[in-house]
């Protein structure tokens, strides 16, 4: 309510300003039939009804139409001259009230070199923003569109297909859409977001302060970014969005291209299966935001589908501030990763974290491309049976699992990793850092190049945790750990297997220290078989 008072005055006082200083346009025939008064003090042109033209736009700073004008033809704005070469470098067109615009509303307006077009709307009274509303709209090298619509009053909006197509984008010009109050719905039909983005172009969609968003199926598809574009979608305090089935589909990336697509400060969402289908990276980022959720979190099978990825991509999905999350059967899947590619799943300041069976399947990595999967600043971390499988690390490639900062519990089941297949270099790595609870239970015959527990030290009470860790894999701990009964079980066997100076690098100091006699003394003191039987059997009570 704060934000509309404060719209409503400062149009109030626009109003009195234009008041106080009416002056005729006495250089331009259009603006006077149309009864337009204009001060080039002051720098603005006020009409209460729509010119055909306005050849002298150009020696003002803004043109402000009043309630009068609340209906925009197409093309409405062809034949106003906006920029000149001494002119200023901004223009703005400013609307009282707009009950309705055509097809074609905003088309052929040509934004000359590093000129910026802004176009703002107080009041939005229709239920549609039409198809190629933009169409062969001429940006040049380094110009901007701003379009800011301050208070939408229909129960439903919708973005119908096509509504941003066909404008014409050169280097380094930038396309920017808001809405920043919406009484109820918005929606996205199918192809609503169809977009070439040319190469260092940029786009942004910004919608706050909502009841619902709902996207259809397709409602952004056939994307391309070019070379060094950039894509912006942001959705902000808001109660309730709906994702529906592929509602990102065939998006190609290319050279330094990015996209970011950002949830913000809000209750719930339901992603419909397949959200993201067939995508292709190349030297290119995607980022998928989720921030401040109020209830939790479901991700559907095939939310990340069919995703390729070449030479030094990142597709990152990351949550800050939510409940609990699960991922439900094929989540991830069907995912290629080349040339130093990046998957990251980061979840931070949330509460339990839920791998079901099969989360993550079907992936493959070559060329040093790394699958991230890190959570910090949580409660319990679950992998469930079969939770990650059919995964091809190889060629120097890493999966790697942070556990960090947490305060619950990491905990897997014995056959949580299937099919790993590591080769020529590939690793799987879990790195657990200064959190307080974890257990491990592998299947004994995994094969893990590495596995890292740091800044946290390994006491008797720690045993149950780790006594299903499989003792030929390589176990890094902290060096200041002390020789404690589970320090000693961790390398029972490693010791006779491994080269020393691979040993040395992963034992804690005092473990390097002790003779083989003193290492066999208090191996024999902790009793392994039987307090190995005490843990079973209590984990078997638990289960």
């Amino acid at each position: 309510m704060l934000f509309l008072y404060l719209t409503w005055w400062s149009w109030c006082l626009l109003f009195s300003c234009f008041t106080q200083t009416n002056a005729s346009c006495s250089n331009d025939e259009d603006l006077q039939r149309h009864q337009c008064t204009c001060s080039s003090t002051h720098g603005y042109i006020q009409c209460s009804s729509l010119p055909s033209k306005c050849r002298t736009c150009y020696y003002y700073n803004v043109i402000f139409f009043d309630e009068n004008v609340n209906i925009l033809p197409s093309e409405a704005f062809r034949s106003y001259d906006l920029f000149d070469y001494d002119s200023n470098k901004s223009f703005t067109i400013q609307f009282a009230l707009l009950n309705g615009i055509s097809t074609n509303t905003f088309s052929k307006i040509d934004i000359d070199q590093e000129r910026t077009l802004s176009i703002k709307i107080s009041k939005y009274t229709s239920s549609r923003i039409p198809t190629r509303i933009f169409d062969e709209i001429s940006m040049q090298p380094k110009s901007k569109i701003d379009i800011e619509i301050f208070n939408v009053t229909s129960s439903l909006l919708t973005v119908e297909q096509y509504a941003f197509d066909g404008i014409k984008y050169s280097y380094e010009s930038e396309f920017r859409f808001s809405i920043l109050y919406l009484k109820d719905k918005l929606e996205f039909q199918s192809n609503a977001g169809s977009i070439l983005l040319p190469s260092y172009a940029t786009m942004e969609f910004y919608f706050s302060n909502f009841l619902q968003v709902s996207l259809n199926e397709h409602s952004f598809d056939h994307i391309t970014q070019e070379h060094a574009s950039q894509l912006r979608i942001q959705f902000d305090h808001f109660q309730y969005a709906i994702l529906d089935h592929t509602s990102f589909f065939d998006l190609h990336q290319l050279d330094q291209s990015q996209f970011y697509l950002t949830f913000s400060n809000f209750q719930s969402i339901t992603i419909e299966k397949t959200l993201f289908d067939t995508i292709t990276q190349l030297k290119s980022s995607i980022i998928f935001s989720i921030y401040n959720i109020t209830n939790d979190l479901c991700l559907p099978a095939e939310t990340f589908s069919q995703i390729k990825q070449d030479i030094n991509s990142t597709f990152q999905f990351q949550i800050n501030y939510g409940k609990n999350i699960l991922f439900t059967p094929n989540t991830f899947i069907n995912i290629s990763q080349r040339a130093q590619s990046k998957l990251a799943i980061f979840i931070t300041n949330s509460l339990d974290v839920y791998f079901s069976h099969q989360s993550l399947n079907y992936f493959h990595q070559e060329d040093r491309s790394l699958l991230d999967i890190w959570i910090k600043y949580g409660k319990n971390l679950i992998f469930e049976d079969n939770a990650i499988q059919n995964i091809d690390i190889w060629r120097s490639s890493i999966m790697r699992i942070g556990f960090q900062h947490s305060y619950g519990t990491l905990q897997m089941a014995t056959n949580a990793f299937v099919n790993i297949n590591e080769g020529q270099g590939g690793q799987i790595l879990f790195q657990i850092m200064n959190s307080t609870d974890f257990y491990f239970r592998f299947n004994q015959s995994i094969t893990l190049e590495r596995l890292e527990i740091l800044d946290r030290i390994l006491t008797d009470n720690d045993l149950c945790r780790i006594i299903d860790i499989p003792a030929h894999i390589p176990i890094k701990i902290l060096p200041n750990n002390l020789c404690s009964c589970s320090v000693l079980y961790l390398y029972r066997r490693l010791r006779h297997t491994v080269n020393p100076l691979i040993l040395k690098d992963l034992t804690p100091w005092c473990y390097f220290n002790m003779s083989l006699d003193e290492k066999a003394y208090q191996e024999n003191k902790c009793s392994f078989n039987k307090q190995i039987h005490n843990c079973h059997q209590m984990q078997g009570e638990i289960n």
